[in-house]
């Protein structure tokens, strides 16, 4: 999941994963139905994504020896 301008996708497809762009206005200037709701969706699994990694980095979960248990999490 990446924001616009991100020129990765070949990289990705490479090692078969799939890249996640939000839909942005081109020149016609209005989004359509479609896209509306897949940007709506995107939007909701960023937000879920971006606490996650403010949790690592506020828990310093990283910084060292990772407990077995966490494996799961």
């Amino acid at each position: 999941m990446v924001d616009k301008g991100f020129n990765i996708g070949s990289l990705l497809a490479d090692r078969g994963v799939d890249l996640i762009i939000p839909h942005f206005l081109s020149t016609r200037g209005q989004f359509t139905c479609d896209e509306v709701h897949e940007n709506d969706a995107i939007t909701s699994y960023r937000d879920l994504v971006e606490r996650a990694i403010r949790r690592v980095k506020e828990n310093r979960i990283f910084n060292g020896v990772i407990p077995v248990s966490m494996l799961g999490q």
